[in-house]
Formats: C-alpha cells, sequence, structure tokens
C-alpha cells in the first residue's frame, strides 16, 4: 500500500471513529510522510492509536537507528481553538489554584505539560 492509499484508509477510519471532527489528512509528495491535523478533542493518543499501524519505519537490528528509503511516518498534529484553550485555562486554575496558575504554570513551558494533562482529562471523562 503506497502512502496515497494509506492517507485514504486514515481519512476512512478517522471520520467512522470520530463523526463529526474534520481532519486533513494529507500524504507527503515525495511519499514518505502523512500529515494529519485536526481542531480540540479527539486527543493525539486517541488518533494514534487509530493511526499507527499505517506506519512503517525500518530500522537497523543492531543499532536501531531509522534505515533510510521506504519508509513511512504518520504525524499528528492537535491545534486548540480559543475556546478549548479558555476551558483548559479554566479548568487549570479549578485544579491548582489561581495564584498557581499565575505565578507557576502561565507563560512558561511547564504550562504546555499542565495543559495536556487537563486535556487529556476532560477528553477521558
Amino acid at each position: 500500500m503506497n502512502t496515497v492509499e494509506r492517507a485514504k484508509e486514515i481519512r476512512k477510519e478517522l471520520k467512522k471513529e470520530f463523526p463529526g471532527v474534520k481532519f486533513s489528512v494529507r500524504s507527503s509528495r515525495s511519499g514518505g510522510s502523512i500529515n494529519i491535523h485536526w481542531t480540540d478533542f479527539p486527543t493525539e493518543k486517541a488518533v494514534k492509536e487509530i493511526t499507527s499501524k499505517y506506519e512503517s519505519i525500518r530500522y537497523d537490528e543492531r543499532t536501531h537507528e531509522i534505515l533510510c528509503g521506504g519508509n513511512t511516518f504518520v504525524f499528528r498534529t492537535n491545534h486548540w481553538s480559543d475556546e478549548m484553550k479558555e476551558t483548559i485555562k479554566e479548568n487549570l486554575i479549578k485544579k491548582y489554584g489561581v495564584e498557581f496558575y499565575n505565578e507557576y504554570i502561565n507563560e512558561t513551558y511547564d504550562y504546555y505539560r499542565y495543559a495536556n494533562a487537563v486535556y487529556n482529562e476532560m477528553y477521558e471523562e
């Protein structure tokens, strides 16, 4: 199965599994990768469970380095809408308190770690 065919199958499966969610599934011209983009839910983990079977990556048996040629990578990128960002912020404040959010989480690298954790919790509920 070539990359274009894999992208078509991914589109079908994602549409079936997550009706109502708009996914952008594009294969690269060189044939080595498939890029998937969507907004808000589902989580990257949920999408990866469906799409990882379409990856084909060859590794060297001794060094475990990725070998050149014949690989198909699937990249998944989830974008958050402004509404989702606000909901995540509200949940972070609810969970950790406004002082902790303002002093430690907001505008730091840790924001993404905490935000992803809360986002995943929201999806599981």
